[in-house]
C-alpha cells in the first residue's frame, strides 16, 4: 500500500472513531441528565382542615389546662352545695359568689373557643399551602418529564447512529491492515502522525509504527487514556497532533450539548439540544456515507 493510500485509510478510521467516541459520551451525558428530571419532591402531608377534631385539639393544646381544672372545681363545689340544699333553705346572699365562681370558667371556655377558631384557620392555611406545593410540584414534574422524553428520543437516535459508525469501523478494520491490539482512536491517530511525518514507512519491524508506538507509551510520551486526554487536550497538541486536531473538530457538539445539560432543570433548553444533536446526527450520516463510498471505490491491499 502506498503511503498516501495508507494515510487516507487511516484518516477514514480516525474520523469514524472520533465521532463514535463523541456519540458514546453524549449518550452517557444525556442518560445521566435524564436521571435528574421528573423526580417527585417529598412534601410533608398536612391534616385535612375539615377535621374539626384536629382544630379543637390544637386549640386546647394552645391553652393552659390548670386554670380550667381549678375554675371547674370551684364552680362544681359551689353549685353542688346549692343543689344539695333544699330550695327553702337557699341563702340568696351567696348568689354573687356563685356567679363570680362561674365567671373564670365562662371566660376560659370563650378563650378556648377563640383559640379553636384560630387553630382551625391555621390548619386550613397549612392544608391549602400543602395543596399549592403539590400542584406546583406536579406542574414541575410534568414539564421535566416532557423534557426527559425529548432527551430520551435523542438517545435512541444516537444509539442507532452509534451502531452505524461501529458497522463502518468494523468494515474498515476487517481488511486486517491494522493489528487487533491497535484498533482504537489513540493508536490509529498516532500511526497517522508517524506515516505523515515520514517517521515510519511500515507497521511492522523494529522501525515500524507498532514498535515506535510501544516505545512512546513506555516513555509516557503519549497519553493512552481518553479520559486523561479530554481533561488536558492542549497538552497533546505536539506529541499527538492528529488526535488533537480530530478531537478539537468532533467534540464541539459534545461541548455545546454538555454546556446545556449543566443548566438547571427550569433553564434546560431541549429545543437547543435537539438542534445540536440533529446537526451532529447529520454529520455522522455524512461521515458514514463517505466511509462506505471509500470502501466501495477502493480495493485495499496491504
Amino acid at each position: 500500500m502506498k503511503n498516501n493510500e495508507r494515510l487516507e485509510y487511516l484518516k477514514q478510521i480516525i474520523t469514524l472513531e472520533s465521532y463514535y467516541w463523541a456519540c458514546e459520551n453524549l449518550i452517557n451525558s444525556l442518560n445521566n441528565r435524564c436521571l435528574q428530571l421528573g423526580a417527585k419532591k417529598h412534601i410533608v402531608s398536612s391534616p385535612n382542615y375539615l377535621d374539626r377534631g384536629v382544630a379543637f385539639k390544637e386549640g386546647v393544646k394552645s391553652g393552659k389546662k390548670i386554670p380550667l381544672i381549678i375554675t371547674a372545681f370551684i364552680a362544681i363545689v359551689f353549685w353542688g352545695a346549692i343543689f344539695a340544699t333544699p330550695i327553702s333553705d337557699w341563702d340568696y346572699s351567696v348568689a354573687p359568689a356563685l356567679l363570680l365562681s362561674s365567671i373564670p370558667l365562662v371566660i376560659y371556655i370563650l378563650i378556648t373557643g377563640m383559640r379553636n377558631v384560630i387553630a382551625n384557620e391555621k390548619v386550613k392555611k397549612n392544608y391549602l399551602d400543602y395543596q399549592n406545593l403539590v400542584s406546583q410540584d406536579n406542574s414541575r414534574t410534568n414539564l421535566e418529564n416532557s423534557k426527559k422524553l425529548e432527551l430520551q428520543q435523542n438517545i435512541c437516535e444516537m444509539r442507532n447512529n452509534k451502531q452505524l459508525l461501529k458497522s463502518s469501523l468494523n468494515s474498515l478494520y476487517s481488511r486486517d491492515i491494522i493489528y487487533v491490539k491497535y484498533r482504537n482512536l489513540i493508536a490509529v491517530a498516532q500511526f497517522y502522525d508517524y506515516f505523515a511525518s515520514g517517521r515510519c514507512s511500515t507497521f511492522e519491524g523494529s522501525d515500524g509504527a507498532y514498535n515506535l508506538f510501544e516505545n512512546e507509551l513506555r516513555l509516557n510520551t503519549i497519553i493512552y487514556k481518553m479520559d486523561n486526554i479530554i481533561g488536558k487536550l492542549d497538552a497533546i497538541q505536539n506529541n499527538q497532533h492528529m488526535l488533537y486536531s480530530e478531537l478539537k473538530s468532533s467534540r464541539q457538539t459534545f461541548e455545546d450539548v454538555t454546556r446545556q445539560l449543566k443548566c438547571t432543570n427550569e433553564q434546560l433548553n431541549t429545543l437547543l439540544i435537539n438542534s445540536y444533536i440533529n446537526s451532529y446526527n447529520s454529520m455522522v450520516i455524512a461521515k458514514k456515507v463517505d466511509a462506505d463510498n471509500y470502501m466501495k471505490a477502493r480495493m485495499i491491499s496491504r
